[in-house]
């Protein structure tokens, strides 16, 4: 409606909750017990669905759960790691098996996008291992899983739940150490070494 509140006003949590239609406030914390509806995709969901709601345990929670040492401090909005990476090779390799849709890499949100001439999903294979690109050092840790944000309009790209899909029915992974698997594109990895990383940086695989 054109009013500015900032995020510092006494008001901004009414106003956003007011816009929303439900009850929001501004955080400069991630809760303790860090959880978000995720919808998850299965190769068996029908057509023009996103598949199924979950509630899903992020940051230092889903660690906490998993009883295992997190990689992110208790207080941060990460999902999960401080790192994602995908590399042109599975984006092309989505697109090729589902050419009605546009795996852009704005889709996907990582942070680093590595230019790749192989084919199909390359970094399925870093796992465990460590990088270099740039100055930095890097060890990937585990797969990319997905959720409906992938599927969501923004800028030039449309609305396309098949997005979703497509990573579901042809590289659904394990994760988190069950039996259950997850429409995966792209790996986490936490850095090793800190060290600068430009645009063109070579990358390479240690291990």
């Amino acid at each position: 409606d054109g009013r500015v509140v900032g995020s510092e006003a006494g008001a901004a949590d009414s106003a956003l909750s007011e816009l929303f239609g439900r009850r929001v406030r501004l955080a400069t914390a991630a809760p303790e017990d860090f959880t978000i509806d995720m919808q998850v995709a299965s190769p068996d969901d029908a057509p023009g669905h996103g598949g199924s709601l979950v509630q899903q345990k992020l940051g230092a929670a889903y660690f906490a759960q998993a009883g295992a040492p997190s990689p992110v401090p208790a207080t941060a909005f990460f999902d999960l790691f401080p790192l994602s990476v995908i590399t042109t090779a599975t984006l092309a390799h989505l697109q090729a098996l589902q050419p009605g849709s546009l795996f852009d890499s704005r889709r996907f949100r990582m942070n680093l996008v590595v230019e790749s001439p192989a084919e199909g999903f390359v970094e399925n294979a870093w796992l465990g291992r460590r990088v270099s690109v740039g100055g930095a050092a890097l060890q990937v840790t585990m797969a990319d899983p997905r959720c409906v944000m992938t599927t969501l309009a923004q800028d030039d790209l449309p609305q396309d739940l098949e997005v979703l899909r497509a990573v579901a029915a042809h590289n659904s992974l394990p994760f988190g150490g069950g039996d259950a698997k997850y429409p995966c594109a792209g790996v986490y990895a936490v850095v090793t070494t800190p060290g600068d990383v430009t645009i063109g940086a070579p990358i390479t695989l240690d291990g």
